[in-house]
């Protein structure tokens, strides 16, 4: 009889530590949990800032070369009843000017500002001939070209309408024999003649 106890106690008491045992386990896996890294990239596009003159970008304006004499159908004269010189030359008596298109062809407004600077070299330019530095309209009476307005500032080139003309234009008179010494030393050359630069900014609009 004691042995037959002895051996349903053992046996009890190791249903009770299998269960215990099995139970721990179940607890212990409850106890983990899942965890995952992982990393993503920030962007942000840029807009873009792109100026240019004519088939150029500004930023190769060194490179450009632009023809100041527009030789229209009268070949440069005041008006298109005569045409005494011969197209596409100058002389006493013509006038002419070049049209520069900017473009904003970035994604910011620009602010443009340009200044013409006549060619500052002693005799290097007939002491009667006038500049003018205008947007939007070129002239066409000689007799508006003052030599007053030689630079435009603050000029806005929206991102949506994109372009901006500036004109320069020039004239060179005729009317007064005062300069005649001075413009046949022009005339007794056969290059061509560097009226001067035109320096073109564009500026980001805050």
């Amino acid at each position: 009889m004691f042995k037959t106890k002895k051996n349903g106690f053992l046996k009890a008491s190791g249903i009770m530590l299998a269960s215990m045992m099995l139970a721990t386990g179940v607890i212990s896996g409850t106890m983990a949990k899942y965890k995952s890294t992982g990393t993503t990239e920030g962007s942000v596009s840029i807009a873009k800032w792109d100026i240019q003159v004519g088939s150029s970008t500004l930023a190769a304006m060194d490179a450009l070369q632009f023809e100041i004499y527009d030789t229209v159908e009268s070949g440069g004269k005041f008006t298109n009843e005569d045409d005494n010189v011969k197209k596409g030359m100058i002389a006493p008596g013509t006038w002419g000017f070049a049209r520069i298109e900017i473009k904003n062809v970035g994604e910011v407004d620009a602010n443009i500002s340009a200044t013409f600077t006549k060619n500052s070299l002693s005799g290097a330019l007939p002491a009667g001939m006038k500049f003018e530095v205008v947007k939007d309209d070129a002239p066409v009476d000689y007799k508006s070209i003052t030599g007053t307005t030689l630079s435009i500032s603050d000029e806005v080139v929206t991102k949506k309408t994109g372009t901006l003309n500036l004109y320069v234009a020039f004239v060179w008179s005729f009317e007064s024999n005062d300069n005649d010494a001075n413009d046949m030393t022009f005339a007794s050359g056969a290059e061509s003649l560097k009226l001067g630069d035109l320096a073109i900014t564009a500026t980001q609009v805050d």
